[in-house]
């Protein structure tokens, strides 16, 4: 009994022993999480520090490249660059790659360039007929617009008041035009529903908003523009190019000037950008109008150019004209596949002899000029045949 007793006090002490083990462990523990978390703490701190000068050393290492770039292009004269491109704007094979060019030119370095400038060369672009034509063309004209735009709402006075409204004019084009390339018919409803709500903000025609019609469409005028005129007694100094960008006017330069202040209707700059509104309205409509072939397009067209042709009274006389040639090709379409069903009806309802009759005489028909052809053929062989059997003779009598 003792030797167990003896035992028993053993193995409590045993455990006693254990538990001031495990609590100095425990002990241990906390010091080291302490520590760890300390170390954690240092290391986020140093870390953040070292992010921090990374991010400083990028800004700098930007304002260098920046001031670089400035250095290199300060001995280039960019103004020179954007006219020599701007001359071969208008060259079908070269249109692709001087708007690519353009556009990087204005994005990469529009500091260097005015407002005038910059709105010029835009409406150069937009004086093209085929600008649309090709997809990628499309999406640089887009991103160069909304570029624009973004430069207008950061500098509020880069652009005058009247040019901000020919931009937003410009609307039309660069999304309705550009988006009606495609074959998808819900898309092309939506853009169409745009037309027919833009129709409703046409103001009736007045002979003033064709007054300056050459200023608006012709190419010549924004070339004499960017013609740089190389005088012999100016130096090709960088303040002489800082004097060249700003001289350059804008292009409707001449009818702001005329700006008064007399009533709405009567003011001649309004009635200017009503005739941009309408001329980029009408050749969105004319765009419409070919798709009239189109089977899932012809309804939605027939009714747009009926709803336009209602209001003429707010085109001029030459668009007119257009509007009723084209109310004649529908008619005409329209009748034609009238007669085209009405025959097919008739054809069905003749009775059995009648339609082998009908179908005897087609095959005849066709046999006929089967054989007319052949016949025709056969005969221009022939006196291919002999022209040359002569030619031969010719040669060989020669002495």
């Amino acid at each position: 009994m003792d030797r167990f007793l003896h035992k028993v006090e053993s193995v409590n002490n045993l455990f006693q022993l254990d538990q001031k083990q495990v609590q100095e462990l425990q002990q241990k523990l906390q010091v080291i999480k302490q520590r760890h978390q300390f170390a954690q703490k240092r290391l986020k701190t140093e870390s953040d520090q070292h992010q921090k000068a990374e991010e400083l050393k990028k800004q700098e290492e930007e304002k260098k490249k920046q001031q670089e770039m400035r250095e290199k292009y300060a001995k280039v004269d960019n103004y020179a660059a954007l006219c020599k491109i701007v001359s071969h704007l208008y060259n079908p094979k070269k249109f692709s790659k001087c708007l690519n060019m353009i556009s990087e030119l204005i994005k990469e370095y529009y500091d260097y360039f005015d407002g005038n400038t910059m709105f010029n060369t835009f409406d150069a672009i937009m004086r093209y007929d085929k600008k649309f034509e090709s997809k990628e063309d499309r999406e640089i004209i887009e991103q160069l617009y909304l570029f624009l735009i973004e430069l207008s709402d950061h500098d509020e006075d880069l652009f005058s008041e009247n040019q901000e409204k020919i931009l937003d004019l410009y609307y039309i084009a660069v999304y309705i035009q550009s988006n009606l390339y495609t074959d998808d018919s819900f898309k092309f409803n939506e853009f169409v529903r745009e037309v027919n709500e833009m129709l409703e903000s046409l103001e009736p025609y007045d002979e003033r908003q064709d007054q300056y019609n050459d200023l608006c469409c012709s190419q010549t005028i924004v070339k004499k523009l960017f013609q740089i005129k190389n005088d012999e007694d100016n130096n090709n100094d960088e303040n002489q190019r800082e004097d060249q960008l700003s001289l350059q006017k804008c292009v409707y330069e001449e009818v702001f000037i005329q700006e008064s202040e007399e009533d709405d209707e009567q003011n001649i700059v309004i009635q200017f950008l009503n005739g941009i509104k309408r001329r980029m309205f009408f050749d969105t409509l004319k765009q419409i109008f070919g798709f009239h072939k189109q089977a899932w397009a012809k309804v939605t067209v027939t009714q747009t150019i009926k709803k336009v042709y209602l209001e003429k009274e707010k085109f001029n006389e030459s668009e007119e004209e257009q509007l009723g040639d084209m109310i004649s090709i529908l008619n005409t379409l329209r009748q034609g596949e009238a007669g085209r069903k009405n025959k097919s009806k008739s054809i069905r309802e003749c009775s059995l002899g009648q339609r082998w009759k009908i179908r005897a005489r087609n095959i005849w028909r066709q046999w006929c000029k089967f054989l007319g052809k052949q016949i025709i053929w056969s005969f221009l062989v022939r006196q291919q045949m002999i022209i040359l059997s002569a030619i031969k003779i010719n040669f060989i009598n020669l002495p």
